[in-house]
């Protein structure tokens, strides 16, 4: 009798996990065919909002551009004095950076990240990049190798990802558009997880046990001297990238207090996005050449007069 009262109690519990089992699954359909709903109006809402709010992006970025940034320091170190007076003159390939001036972030704010989420929905929903499309990553790469600067492997990933949506005759129009598609690798919804061994960003370097960099400052600096020797690299020998180099550092001649410093522009920060997530090799960046001299600057300035020079001179003995 008790045996046949256990084989009963097991086949109704076989009986209640199978009916649970049923119950489970057409609720995970129901779910699968709401949310399959809810993602079709999502890319239609993004299709209708995403170039809106993109020219509202670049018109909110520009007008940075014509905001004075003062910097105190300009009237308190000899230093910048100095480079006050030579963004004054012509345009200089040895561009004096200062790392005290700070500007705020063009691309910070509810407008990226608005940017990022319609343009990272249509994105994820593209048949994959054309071969039109695809072209945009493969430029780009062989525009580095001008300037003996290998990708790695996550790097070449990174861009094939990034910029599969830009069309090729757009790709170097605009630094601001050049530095939004690889945000949305770096900071945004696309971010890939490809393993980056050669990364140097702060974060990662500090999160490994013992801290490699004591502050952030001395990181940054370290940083932006790698920066400036790619984009030297960069204007000598490919004229894809001289284009929107010219273009930077035409909106950042101006004298104070319409200055605002080179480091703040959107090539910049791409350049500094490669370097630091390590989309380009460690070892071609530090073995390019050291692009600032000062015979190079005076040289480069062509108009100076003689007094002008013995003025710079006495600035450098003053430092």
């Amino acid at each position: 009798m008790g045996a046949v009262v256990s084989c009963i109690g097991d086949a109704l519990r076989a009986i209640g996990r199978a009916i649970m089992a049923v119950i489970s699954a057409i609720g995970r359909a129901i779910t699968a065919v709401v949310n399959g709903i809810v993602d079709f109006l999502m890319i239609i809402v993004s299709c209708l909002t995403c170039n809106r709010v993109r020219h509202q992006h670049i018109g909110y970025a520009k007008q940075y551009t014509t905001v004075n940034y003062y910097h105190r320091s300009i009237t308190r170190k000899p230093q910048m004095r100095m480079t006050s007076k030579l963004l004054t003159g012509n345009p200089l390939r040895g561009f004096l950076i200062s790392p005290n001036t700070r500007a705020p972030d063009l691309m910070q704010g509810r407008m990226r990240t608005a940017v990022l989420q319609n343009m990272g929905s249509i994105r994820r929903f593209s048949h994959g990049p054309t071969r039109q499309r695809a072209l945009v990553s493969t430029v780009i790469v062989a525009e580095l190798r001008k300037a003996n600067v290998r990708c790695t492997k996550s790097g070449i990933n990174a861009l094939n990802i990034a910029y599969a949506g830009m069309s090729s005759k757009k790709a170097f129009v605009h630094p601001l558009d050049f530095l939004q598609h690889l945000d949305l690798v770096t900071k945004g919804p696309l971010t890939i997880n490809v393993p980056k061994p050669d990364a140097i960003w702060y974060n990662n370097l500090n999160t490994r046990g013992v801290r490699q960099w004591r502050c952030y400052d001395i990181f940054k600096a370290c940083i932006n001297c790698k920066v400036y020797r790619l984009w030297e690299a960069l204007y000598a020998h490919s004229p894809a990238f001289r284009y929107l180099i010219k273009q930077e550092e035409a909106e950042v001649q101006s004298p104070p207090p319409h200055y605002y410093p080179l480091t703040s522009s959107f090539l910049w920060e791409w350049m500094t996005e490669m370097i630091e997530e390590g989309f380009v090799e460690r070892d071609d960046i530090d073995a390019l050449p050291e692009p600032l001299l000062q015979d190079a600057v005076l040289r480069s300035r062509g108009a100076d007069t003689a007094a002008e020079l013995e003025e710079f001179e006495e600035d450098l003995e003053l430092d």
